[in-house]
């Protein structure tokens, strides 16, 4: 037997609280997307799927590796620094994963994501 995601989330009866133990910096970032149209959500979401590589990132994106990499920077700004490490990529992947099982406006907004996987 399969258990889906969804599912389980449904049996969950503090569900709408579960975007409070996300990741509080990409809270921010999304905020900084809507208020600079910016698409540093999205960008930090597909390096998260791709476990921190750059390279493929930029690839998947169908950006410039330099284009990957500016905006990298840009978004580690928003954490402290040296804090985008392995750890920190897991509670990205698990926040993404919730605000979008949870069906937020905001995260489809900022990744134009509809799916676990990223794709549009």
């Amino acid at each position: 037997m399969i258990i889906c995601p969804h599912h389980f989330l449904d049996t969950i009866p503090w569900r709408k609280n579960l975007s409070s133990i996300c990741d509080p910096a990409l809270f921010r970032i999304m905020q900084h997307d809507l208020s600079h149209k910016t698409e540093y959500t999205r960008t930090l979401n597909q390096y998260v799927l791709c476990t921190g590589n750059i390279t493929e990132a930029a690839r998947v994106l169908n950006i410039h590796y330099n284009t990957m990499k500016f905006r990298m920077g840009k978004i580690s700004h928003f954490f402290a620094p040296g804090e985008i490490d392995q750890h920190r990529l897991m509670l990205l992947f698990l926040s993404f994963r919730m605000l979008e099982l949870l069906e937020s406006s905001v995260y489809r907004q900022c990744t134009g994501s509809t799916s676990l996987d990223g794709s549009l």
